[in-house]
C-alpha cells in the first residue's frame, strides 16, 4: 500500500492499476518463494498508469507468474516474475 501511495502521489494526473488484483481478484500471485503452489507473498507488480484526463487506451488482458523453473538448473531467479498481456486499443 505504501508503495501505491508513493507512486500515486508522484503522478496524480494518473490512475495507478494494479493489473493482478483488477484480473485474478483474489488468486494469490505469490511470487518470493520458488516452491509451493502458493509461491508466497507477491512482491513483484505490473502497474499501469492510466491518465485521468483520457480514455483508457492500454489495457491488460491476463497477467501470470512465471517460475522459469529449469529441468536442470531448477529455479532461474530467487523469486517468480510477474507477466501480463497488454493491448493498446485504438481511438
Amino acid at each position: 500500500h505504501l508503495l501505491l501511495r508513493t507512486i500515486s502521489a508522484a503522478i496524480p494526473e494518473h490512475r495507478l492499476l494494479d493489473v493482478w488484483p483488477t484480473l485474478k481478484s483474489n488468486q494469490d500471485g505469490g511470487t518470493s518463494e520458488q516452491e509451493g503452489a502458493a509461491g508466497g507473498r507477491r512482491i513483484d507488480y505490473v502497474f499501469l498508469g492510466q491518465p485521468k484526463s483520457n480514455p483508457t487506451r492500454l489495457t491488460a488482458s491476463d497477467v501470470r507468474v512465471n517460475r522459469f523453473l529449469d529441468d536442470k538448473v531448477g529455479a532461474l531467479s530467487d523469486h517468480s516474475a510477474v507477466e501480463a498481456d497488454l493491448r493498446w486499443e485504438r481511438e
